[in-house]
């Protein structure tokens, strides 16, 4: 399977502990014309899909594999911040800025070794890991997900980060399906299931600033 570049690589719960972040050369994306290959068509579907609103999305769609085309992303890793609580009983907070000032948090130690190549928790490095916008400097929608290796974006590869149509909630730091509190998991229902149905996104799509 490694290698292979018309087979996703395995991401099984061994990732999660101890492993390398994996080197998107090794995963890179299948090449066959989608109808948006290069992102230069008339329309972009993934902007007519309003963000967090349940809606089902074909993972044959060019909503999905296209999706990226509403992606943006830092060509670096967003930088790391420390901001001083004040307080001897609170402590210091961590945020990752780029260039724009959006902020950005690091993934899940526990779902990105699994979906996006990171490296587990021991060892895991800021230049190599996946990252979640939280806040956007000028009020975009968000739900931007940008992927680095060895500090330069991923976006060729298997392990890419992808667009959200819905927020990553609490359950998806496990990558769970299941409801939290009764309420319906939206991400997994318009992201994470037609990741697994199709994972083969149309690379080079994502904006770079």
């Amino acid at each position: 399977m490694n290698g292979d570049s018309t087979t996703p690589p395995e991401g099984g719960w061994d990732r999660v502990i101890w492993s390398d972040a994996r080197n998107p050369a090794d995963h890179p994306l299948p090449t066959e014309a989608f109808n948006c290959p290069t992102g230069t068509c008339d329309n972009t579907p993934c902007s007519d899909i309003p963000r967090n609103v349940s809606r089902v999305i074909d993972p044959f769609s060019r909503a999905h594999v296209e999706r990226n085309a509403c992606n943006r992303c830092p060509t670096q890793p967003p930088i790391r911040t420390v901001i001083p609580s004040n307080s001897m009983f609170i402590p210091d907070t961590v945020v990752y800025l780029d260039s724009e000032g959006n902020k950005w948090g690091i993934d899940s130690a526990v779902a990105a070794p699994r979906f996006h190549g990171d490296g587990g928790m021991i060892g895991r490095e800021d230049s190599s890991s996946t990252y979640r916008v939280t806040k956007t400097a000028n009020g975009q929608s968000g739900g931007w997900q940008c992927r680095y290796y060895q500090g330069n974006l991923d976006d060729t590869s298997y392990d890419l980060g992808t667009y959200d149509y819905a927020d990553a909630e609490i359950m998806a730091v496990i990558g769970s399906k299941v409801p939290f509190a009764g309420i319906e998991n939206i991400h997994d229902t318009m992201d994470v299931q037609p990741h697994y149905a199709n994972p083969r996104y149309t690379p080079g799509l994502t904006k770079k600033y």
